[in-house]
């Protein structure tokens, strides 16, 4: 489930100071250097314009702050997974959502990464073992014009089509799917789209400003008139028109979006 339990804990950790994690001892944290290499690293990899870096800053707070990761963690998991979400028309928020996840199961930076680019490469390009198996499970990942389906949608479907199938079958299911290396992380995010909690909870890492409200709530020892890494977002002009909830992640609503 997300968010986490200790939301709210983190929250206040962030504010003492938001480049330290809840378990990283002093001097552990991300410099600035490092800071900012996530900051247009995450954008490059999603193929978003200096403008989107304020988009790009809340979303990663929103995550660190309400998932078992730190920044330094996530951005090496957005990192691994931007490419290939963007190509597959995964939207910045939900690939945060599944990076949090992942962080709630002890799955961080690169680990992460590698998981969520591999589960997501599965399904782009299934094996023949892939396919006969979700052909199997009457679920396609393709709709009729050849465009992947939307990924909360394909998870929820291949969730129910596996109801009532014992432990060790889903897992084999799985495994012929996603392989080794990504089926524990699919089993997981089968779970929570059918649920709709995760496409809720990308939706609450839309909140704007958090990144802003985190550095001015940073007392002065812990470096505040250093500027930080993410400018403002850019006022809005309406609602980001992608839809009603986060399931909206074709390219045309993408580029609609700041």
């Amino acid at each position: 489930m997300l968010p986490p339990p200790d939301r709210g804990r983190r929250r206040e950790r962030l504010v003492a100071d938001p480049q330290r994690t809840h378990d990283a001892p002093p001097g552990r944290a991300p410099d600035l250097a490092q800071t900012s290499d996530i900051a247009t690293d995450v954008p490059s990899g999603f193929q978003l314009g200096a403008e989107s870096i304020g988009r790009v800053g809340d979303v990663l707070v929103n995550t660190f702050t309400s998932s078992n990761t730190t920044l330094e963690s996530l951005g090496m998991t957005m990192r691994y997974a931007a490419p290939i979400s963007e190509r597959m028309g995964v939207s910045l928020e939900l690939t945060a959502a599944m990076a949090g996840l992942l962080g709630n199961m002890g799955l961080h930076g690169e680990l992460g990464g590698t998981a969520l680019r591999a589960m997501l490469t599965r399904l782009a390009a299934p094996t023949d073992e892939a396919a006969a198996t979700l052909e199997r499970l009457n679920v396609q990942v393709s709709d009729q014009n050849g465009n992947l389906r939307d990924i909360p949608t394909i998870l929820a479907e291949m969730d129910r089509a596996m109801q009532g199938l014992g432990q060790a079958t889903r897992e084999d299911l799985l495994s012929a799917i996603f392989g080794m290396e990504a089926s524990g992380a699919a089993a997981a995010f089968a779970a929570a789209p059918a649920s709709g909690e995760l496409q809720a909870h990308a939706e609450r890492l839309r909140e704007t400003g958090s990144a802003a409200r985190a550095f001015e709530a940073r007392p002065a020892s812990a470096g505040r008139a250093t500027p930080p890494p993410w400018p403002a977002p850019l006022p809005r002009a309406g609602r980001c028109a992608r839809g009603s909830g986060i399931a909206s992640t074709n390219r045309a609503s993408k580029e609609s979006c700041p």
